[in-house]
């Protein structure tokens, strides 16, 4: 009977430490992702998903790329700077319009008529383009490609609690409405 209980015992402590292994693991996390936006549940998909940052990553690669242009001329030069101006001085309210557009993206995709007119947010339509993904972990970040299409990428990085969120985004379809 002892024999019993320690095997049931020690079975039971590999089962939670396995559970435990998994549920902090980016693919769990990207599971969990994909498993809100397919239960239309805004709230929990935003536990997966750092909004701020994927929209400052986003406009720094926009400001990146205006700077990468082979010698601007000098109103390019001078348009390039007032628009990294401007860009600071609206970026909390692009990030609230950002928040608000892929709650929107996610609760209603299908009532609304617009999934496929969101623009950038589309990507949070649905939770098809959420699976089918190679993980290359490296330490804290996770760099994310989904296998039918390079282009798609994400980066996640590893929260104080364990659990994974989506910092960045690089895809054709997730492009900025401003910028080159």
């Amino acid at each position: 009977m002892k024999r019993i209980a320690t095997v049931v015992l020690i079975a039971a402590l590999v089962f939670l430490g396995i559970a435990s292994y998994v549920r902090h693991t980016p693919q769990y996390s990207l599971y969990k992702f994909s498993q809100a936006l397919k239960q239309h549940d805004a709230d929990t998909a935003f536990r997966y998903l750092d909004v701020d940052q994927v929209v400052d990553n986003l406009v720094q690669n926009t400001v990146h790329q205006m700077e990468a242009e082979k010698s601007p001329s000098l109103t390019d030069q001078i348009g390039n700077e007032i628009a990294k101006s401007l860009i600071s001085l609206v970026l909390p309210s692009f990030k609230e319009a950002a928040r608000s557009e892929i709650r929107a993206a996610i609760q209603e995709p299908a009532k609304t008529g617009k999934a496929g007119n969101r623009g950038v947010f589309k990507v949070f339509a649905g939770a098809t383009a959420w699976h089918d993904f190679s993980v290359e972990r490296q330490g804290k970040i996770a760099l994310v490609t989904k296998k039918s299409d390079k282009d798609f990428s994400a980066k996640l990085a590893q929260e104080m609690d364990g659990h994974w969120k989506i910092v960045q985004l690089t895809s054709k379809e997730f492009r900025p409405g401003f910028g080159k």
